[in-house]
């Protein structure tokens, strides 16, 4: 290993002779004394400036190179700098080959362990603290940065995609065109699909008329309001009886009958007579008396012939006639469809342009 710093021990005793310009030998000349502290402050003062920025990359983004104050010739744990960047990392996988020991990868910490970096992690003129861990990029060992420029702890992975209300996309990400004059759509499901014909302009625009139809629909009896029908009118029932004569007629009727027995008393003071109803009328005497005239004629059976003829008065009486009825309206309609038409403009909503990015 090159002499440096890096080459010092934790064990005091094995520092007699761990740095070639450096001698704390047991029994070292006294002229050596001074010359080995100089040496030391030497290799502080490199080491200082391996930490406080002093050093500046080099090499073409995203491959930088660098050469240490502090000479190293291994990679392992411990390795630490801190490095002003000379040019802003833009794409590609960013690699740091660090004293021509190999490039590489520079990694950052997230929520899920180490990242690659992102575009502009790297900022022209920035100041970043590298650590080496030989864990780190899946074992293969990378640096590790502390203070990435997208955040400390750089947990947005690369490909996510985000929101912006600017003009273009910031350092680290990529501005994506495959959607354009789109709305958004919230959904509970999966996300990331898209959809519809229409722009977003276009559908929200006031000069644009809207016209149309809403589609075709037959109304069943339950989306009929509750109604009725009410019946009104003049019923008749049978045939009524009108207004009418009897006739009748007979020439022949006669009273029929004879005169039944009687008596007709005379008041002479000496006798009676006694009638015995029959033909002339003949009396006999009783009793001694003398004999007595009858009173009047007799009167004997006989008939009276009587013809009759005539009508009778027209009679028509009121009455009623009870009627019942029961049933429904005659079935009306053809079950067809029917459509409403609208016409009217558009809404001109209000909005905010907004780009989605993709982080690098």
């Amino acid at each position: 290993m090159a002499d440096s710093i890096y080459k010092w021990s934790l064990t005091a005793a094995s520092n007699d002779a761990a740095d070639s310009i450096i001698n704390w030998r047991e029994n070292q000349l006294p002229d050596t004394v001074n010359d080995s502290n100089r040496a030391m402050m030497k290799r502080i003062a490199e080491w200082r400036e391996d930490m406080t920025g002093g050093l500046v990359t080099a090499g073409t983004q995203p491959a930088y190179t660098l050469t240490t104050n502090a000479a190293f010739d291994t990679l392992t744990n411990g390795r630490f700098i801190t490095v002003r960047i000379h040019a802003t990392n833009a794409g590609g996988a960013s690699t740091l080959n660090v004293n021509v020991l190999g490039a590489k990868a520079i990694r950052k910490f997230g929520t899920s362990g180490d990242l690659p970096l992102a575009i502009g992690d790297l900022q022209l003129g920035g100041l970043y603290t590298f650590m080496y861990s030989t864990l780190a990029n899946a074992g293969a060992g990378a640096w590790v940065i502390s203070n990435p420029s997208s955040g400390p702890s750089g947990s947005l992975a690369s490909g996510t995609s985000m929101l912006f209300l600017q003009a273009s996309a910031p350092l680290g990400w990529t501005k994506q065109t495959t959607y354009n004059d789109r709305g958004l759509r919230i959904v509970s499901g999966t996300g990331g699909g898209a959809g519809g014909s229409v722009a977003f302009t276009t559908v929200f625009n006031s000069t644009r008329t809207l016209t149309g139809s809403v589609d075709a629909i037959a109304l069943t009896a339950a989306q009929l309001p509750a109604h009725t029908h009410t019946q009104n009118g003049t019923f008749g029932s049978g045939i009524n009886s009108v207004g009418h004569t009897h006739t009748f007629s007979d020439a022949s009727s006669t009273t029929g009958g004879v005169s039944a027995n009687h008596t007709h008393v005379a008041n002479n003071g000496q006798a009676f007579v006694t009638f015995l109803g029959g033909a002339g009328g003949q009396g006999t005497t009783g009793g001694g008396y003398s004999t007595a005239s009858a009173t009047g004629a007799n009167s004997v059976g006989h008939t009276h012939t009587v013809a009759v003829s005539g009508t009778t008065s027209g009679v028509s009486a009121n009455h009623t006639h009870n009627t019942t009825i029961s049933g429904e309206t005659g079935s009306i309609g053809g079950n067809t469809t029917h459509t409403h038409t609208f016409t009217g403009n558009a809404p001109d909503l209000q909005y905010v342009d907004a780009i989605i990015c993709n982080k690098d």
